[in-house]
Protein backbone atom coordinates (compact mmCIF):
# COMPACT_ATOMS: atom_id res chain seq x y z
CA UNK A 1 0.00 0.00 0.00
CA UNK A 2 1.00 3.35 -0.50
CA UNK A 3 1.22 5.91 1.53
CA UNK A 4 -0.93 9.21 0.88
CA UNK A 5 0.47 12.63 0.09
CA UNK A 6 -1.03 15.73 -0.09
CA UNK A 7 -0.31 19.36 0.57
CA UNK A 8 -3.18 22.01 1.57
CA UNK A 9 -2.28 25.93 2.13
CA UNK A 10 -5.00 28.90 2.21
CA UNK A 11 -4.63 32.87 3.20
CA UNK A 12 -7.62 34.70 4.45
CA UNK A 13 -6.47 38.56 4.51
CA UNK A 14 -8.55 42.14 5.64
CA UNK A 15 -8.71 45.65 6.53
CA UNK A 16 -10.51 48.35 7.50
CA UNK A 17 -10.60 52.03 8.79
CA UNK A 18 -12.53 54.52 9.41
CA UNK A 19 -12.64 58.01 10.35
CA UNK A 20 -14.69 59.89 12.31
CA UNK A 21 -14.52 63.56 13.61
CA UNK A 22 -10.59 63.15 12.43
CA UNK A 23 -10.17 60.22 14.41
CA UNK A 24 -8.79 57.10 12.61
CA UNK A 25 -9.30 53.99 13.76
CA UNK A 26 -8.71 50.60 11.75
CA UNK A 27 -7.77 46.85 11.74
CA UNK A 28 -5.71 44.20 9.87
CA UNK A 29 -6.26 40.63 9.51
CA UNK A 30 -4.61 38.03 8.04
CA UNK A 31 -4.48 34.15 8.53
CA UNK A 32 -2.42 31.55 6.68
CA UNK A 33 -2.92 27.71 6.78
CA UNK A 34 -0.74 25.02 5.90
CA UNK A 35 -1.66 21.38 6.02
CA UNK A 36 0.01 18.22 4.93
CA UNK A 37 -0.39 14.30 6.12
CA UNK A 38 1.47 15.31 9.36
CA UNK A 39 -0.35 18.00 10.69
CA UNK A 40 -1.83 21.76 9.78
CA UNK A 41 -0.27 25.21 10.80
CA UNK A 42 -2.46 28.10 11.38
CA UNK A 43 -0.87 31.32 11.50
CA UNK A 44 -2.88 34.71 12.48
CA UNK A 45 -1.49 37.67 12.59
CA UNK A 46 -3.46 40.87 13.81
CA UNK A 47 -3.22 44.58 14.40
CA UNK A 48 -5.46 47.25 15.68
CA UNK A 49 -4.60 51.04 14.09
CA UNK A 50 -2.20 52.52 16.90
CA UNK A 51 -1.13 48.98 18.69
CA UNK A 52 1.17 46.81 18.23
CA UNK A 53 0.91 43.00 16.07
CA UNK A 54 -0.40 40.36 17.60
CA UNK A 55 0.80 37.09 15.98
CA UNK A 56 -0.75 33.20 17.17
CA UNK A 57 0.65 30.29 15.59
CA UNK A 58 -1.08 27.25 16.45
CA UNK A 59 -0.26 23.26 15.20
CA UNK A 60 -2.50 20.31 15.10
CA UNK A 61 -1.41 17.04 14.76
CA UNK A 62 -2.00 14.63 11.85
CA UNK A 63 -5.46 13.54 13.93
CA UNK A 64 -6.99 16.51 14.68
CA UNK A 65 -5.39 17.29 18.33
CA UNK A 66 -3.88 20.76 19.62
CA UNK A 67 0.13 20.30 19.92
CA UNK A 68 0.74 22.70 22.77
CA UNK A 69 4.13 24.47 23.45
CA UNK A 70 6.53 21.28 24.95
CA UNK A 71 4.99 18.83 22.92
CA UNK A 72 1.99 17.80 24.73
CA UNK A 73 -1.75 17.35 22.66
CA UNK A 74 -4.67 18.55 23.58
CA UNK A 75 -6.79 15.24 24.46
CA UNK A 76 -4.24 12.78 24.55
CA UNK A 77 -5.60 9.56 25.11
CA UNK A 78 -9.05 10.41 24.59
CA UNK A 79 -9.41 9.54 20.87
CA UNK A 80 -11.62 11.85 18.35
CA UNK A 81 -10.56 15.06 20.55
CA UNK A 82 -10.58 18.10 18.34
CA UNK A 83 -12.45 16.43 15.44
CA UNK A 84 -16.35 17.37 15.02
CA UNK A 85 -18.41 14.26 15.57
CA UNK A 86 -21.91 15.21 14.50
CA UNK A 87 -23.65 19.00 14.08
CA UNK A 88 -27.12 19.05 16.19
CA UNK A 89 -29.28 21.93 15.60
CA UNK A 90 -30.44 23.70 18.31
CA UNK A 91 -33.89 24.69 18.53
CA UNK A 92 -35.76 27.34 20.90
CA UNK A 93 -36.24 26.40 24.30
CA UNK A 94 -40.35 26.16 24.82
CA UNK A 95 -41.78 28.27 27.63
CA UNK A 96 -43.71 26.17 29.63
CA UNK A 97 -46.89 27.53 29.01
Amino acid sequence: MSSQSYTYSSSTSYSSSTSNNGQQAGQAYKQTTHSDPSGTHVQTTSQTLGEPVVQETRYFDGEGREVLEGGRTVGAGRGEVGRIQGVEEVGEVESGK
